[in-house]
């Protein structure tokens, strides 16, 4: 398994969380959704954000790294695959 980052600590020590994208049906969150909800996340001070493969875009991408850079996973792995075997090892 691949080290723990430290926004994966962060988000998985967290009593609980939601998680974007979760199906892949793309009609269900949409990456305008995703965008919306990261904006909010950063008025809100969410401390960490943990999208599903899919939930990103370009757009996603770049407002991620001008804002949300140290609070965002994105790409991978799967939370809902991984994120036992991920929380197990912190």
């Amino acid at each position: 398994m691949a080290a723990i980052s430290p926004v994966q600590k962060t988000f998985l020590g967290q009593p609980f969380f939601a998680v974007i994208g979760a199906s892949k049906d793309t009609s269900k969150f949409g990456t305008k959704v995703t965008l919306g909800i990261l904006q909010q996340a950063k008025e809100l001070d969410v401390p960490a954000l943990w999208l599903q493969p899919g939930a990103e875009d370009e757009a996603v991408v770049e407002y991620i790294k001008e804002n949300l850079a140290d609070r965002v996973i994105y790409g991978g792995p799967c939370i809902l695959v991984q994120g036992d075997d991920i929380r197990s090892s912190l």
